[in-house]
């Protein structure tokens, strides 16, 4: 999601301080934050400008009192050891979690390959 943030919204908006700071504004300001996918982005990549994105995110909303949800494909645990935050930022987040709740289900993706495959089969077989 910060990588979305940074390459879609920000990085556009290069050399244009005024809409990169209005992006990052409305992030941080938004009464509520939805993060998907924490740890799949890569804020190591190129010179760093993603952490700094990221810490500040998470900081102000942190001070703010603004609410985020994340979601991930990690515990937070794992999150800590292998994610491509700076030390700063993973504790930002992790002390930023009430609570975790792993949810016990099958991955989406492969759910609906699952039924994709049951649809070209019959496709296959003339069972339509």
């Amino acid at each position: 999601m910060i990588n979305y943030i940074g390459y879609n919204f920000i990085l556009p908006c290069f050399g244009n301080n005024s809409a990169q700071s209005a992006v990052l504004n409305k992030a941080e300001t938004v009464d509520f934050l939805f993060l998907d996918d924490i740890g799949a982005e890569n804020v190591k990549a190129g010179t760093g400008w993603l952490q700094t994105i990221a810490f500040d995110l998470f900081n102000t909303r942190i001070n703010a009192k603004k609410p985020t949800i994340y979601s991930s494909n990690y515990r937070i645990s794992t999150l800590m050891a292998n994610c491509n935050y700076e030390e700063r930022t993973a504790h930002r987040i992790k002390g930023s979690c009430l609570f975790e709740r792993q949810l016990d289900c099958e991955n989406m993706r492969d759910l609906v390959r699952k039924q994709n495959e049951k649809k070209i089969l019959k496709f296959i077989t003339g069972d339509i």
